[in-house]
């Protein structure tokens, strides 16, 4: 009997329980205090700062399945350049290439040497003074001991002035190149993935077997 009393009693308790957590007792001034903490809500990260860390990580991933590097094509002559443009203009994106004329002049010198020591140089100096010949400039360290007669960036000026020195009777003057004109295009790629070198191995044939090759 009084094991059936105990169990009425919590049988009870629970039903009074939950009719109080449901506000049933409201309209007598039992109301049950709101669970809800809005201080925690306005502690979470938001929404859109979440998104945006999310899409940096893809980013990264995506980034490390795929490298990027930078790429630089072979100086190309006018009849190479125009074809190989028009490929990479029809299956590259317009915006990762980028095509760079090139137009550096060449720079030539009218060479006296090499002498077998300093000395030497001084005597030649003095013997060409007799041609009234006084002006002399220094040479890289590749063609010393020796010195030069004039630095020219026009080939054409250089051979006119070696044929003068000529005519003087300084037969042993030789006109040097220091550095080769450049004239061309360079194609560069600053971001080339995987999707953009696959296309750039087609060109090869383009390129009589050259290839692209890291941006200094």
């Amino acid at each position: 009997m009084k094991l059936r009393f105990f169990v009425f009693l919590l049988a009870l308790a629970n039903l009074v329980f939950f009719a109080y957590v449901q506000g049933w007792f409201g309209l007598w001034g039992w109301q049950a205090r709101a669970q809800s903490e809005p201080q925690h809500l306005q502690n979470q990260l938001h929404p859109d700062a979440l998104a945006l860390v999310q899409a940096r990580n893809e980013q990264q991933k995506a980034a490390r399945d795929n490298p990027t590097q930078c790429l630089l094509s072979p100086l190309l002559g006018a009849q190479m350049a125009a074809p190989v443009l028009k490929q990479i203009q029809t299956s590259l994106p317009a915006q990762s290439w980028q095509s760079i004329p090139l137009n550096t002049p060449g720079r030539w010198m009218i060479y006296m040497g090499r002498y077998p020591d300093e000395q030497a140089v001084a005597r030649k100096k003095d013997e060409l003074k007799r041609f009234r010949v006084s002006a002399f400039d220094t040479v890289p360290p590749a063609y010393q001991p020796g010195f030069s007669l004039g630095g020219f960036d026009d080939l054409s000026h250089a051979e006119a002035a070696l044929k003068q020195f000529q005519a003087l009777g300084i037969r042993s003057a030789q006109l040097v190149t220091l550095s080769a004109p450049v004239q061309g295009t360079q194609i560069r790629i600053d971001q080339a993935d995987a999707a953009i070198r696959e296309q750039l191995g087609k060109l090869r044939p383009l390129l009589q077997g050259q290839d692209f090759a890291p941006c200094p």
